[in-house]
């Protein structure tokens, strides 16, 4: 976010609560501090169990896991043991799992978890307006090939 924010580059940032790394919250606070949230706000977002979508980031409460499980629960699990199965995946598979599940989801427009998901989405594009950078304007050689 850092990198990006300087060359003005719109990013949404999103983790998960997922303490297996992070036990004492130490980077997810950082990562809070670093995007402008108020360190009052902090527990809010720590002790989440729930998505806690905002303008700018968001928060997959326990775990990603968890957290998609509970919003498409059967249908979830069933493609999750399938990708594990299918292509014998560990439990450390879990990006490749997830790309299998969101490939083989089931639309449903009135599902409380994919009318999430579009507000998720929706918060994302809206940053398409890049921020100011806090670099300075590079000047440009009209002579350079470059």
């Amino acid at each position: 976010w850092r990198l990006f924010s300087a060359y003005g580059i719109p990013t949404y940032v999103i983790f998960d609560n997922d303490s297996n790394d992070d036990n004492d919250a130490r980077k997810r606070k950082d990562i809070l501090h670093t995007i402008g949230v108020e360190e009052s706000s902090f527990e809010q977002f720590l002790t989440t169990s729930s998505l806690e979508i905002n303008d700018k980031f968001a928060v997959f409460g326990l775990d990603f896991e968890t957290v998609m499980n509970d919003y498409f629960g059967s249908e979830y699990q069933r493609l999750t043991n399938e990708a594990q199965t299918k292509y014998s995946l560990s439990r450390e598979a879990k990006p490749l799992v997830a790309r299998y599940v969101a490939e083989k989801m089931t639309y449903q427009e009135t599902n409380e978890g994919w009318l999430t998901l579009r507000n998720l989405i929706d918060k994302i594009t809206a940053l398409s307006t890049p921020e100011q950078s806090i670099l300075p304007e590079a000047e440009i050689d009209e002579e350079s090939p470059f």
